[in-house]
């Protein structure tokens, strides 16, 4: 009986790691989004980053991510939808990312709805679609991955990350190509 325990235990020890491992790659699969980039995660190990292509895993709890020909390691810290990396291998030592994970589906308005901070403009959105941007009224509106404002008698859509704190908006129609826009939530 106790050298089926001491198995066990044994066992457990040895696959722990093997379930933390699935478990952190299964949470950082997908896209994430900062203020200058894009960071794309694939299940398979592969992905893109600043339009380029990686591959990425993570190993005695560090990120690596192989891009440009080159071994980027990075300590980092999952929390929801938000990534923070530090960099600690000597092509990017001290280098600091925080990306937030664009979310999949059609987050309801209530999601959106608040009035949003940024350095260069103040974001309003009420959940009836409507809102203002650049002290000028807007309507806005949700549909799969795309964030679509009308203002100024002019569309604007947008890829978008959002969370219950931070909304990032990546321009992606001809207007607003490529322009991104990072806003905090106002709390009361």
């Amino acid at each position: 009986m106790n050298k089926k325990i001491i198995f066990i235990v044994i066992l457990i020890v040895l696959l722990a790691p093997n379930f933390i491992f699935a478990s952190d790659s299964t949470l950082l699969v997908g896209t994430w989004l900062n203020y200058q980039s894009e960071l794309v995660m694939l299940n398979n190990g592969s992905g893109s980053w600043y339009s380029d292509i990686i591959t990425w895993r993570i190993e005695n709890n560090k990120l690596h991510i192989t891009w440009k020909n080159g071994l980027y390691i990075y300590d980092y810290d999952l929390s929801g939808s938000r990534l923070s990396m530090i960099g600690i291998s000597e092509n990017d030592i001290g280098a600091g990312y925080v990306y937030t994970k664009m979310i999949e589906g059609i987050p309801d308005n209530s999601s959106f709805a608040g009035i949003w901070i940024g350095l260069e403009s103040e974001l309003v959105m009420l959940n009836d679609g409507s809102g203002s941007w650049y002290n000028d009224m807007i309507t806005w509106r949700a549909e799969k991955n795309y964030l679509h404002i009308t203002w100024r008698n002019e569309l604007y859509t947008y890829n978008y990350s959002l969370s219950s704190s931070t909304l990032i908006l990546v321009g992606i129609s001809s207007n607003e190509k490529d322009k991104r826009y990072v806003y905090t939530k106002d709390f009361f």
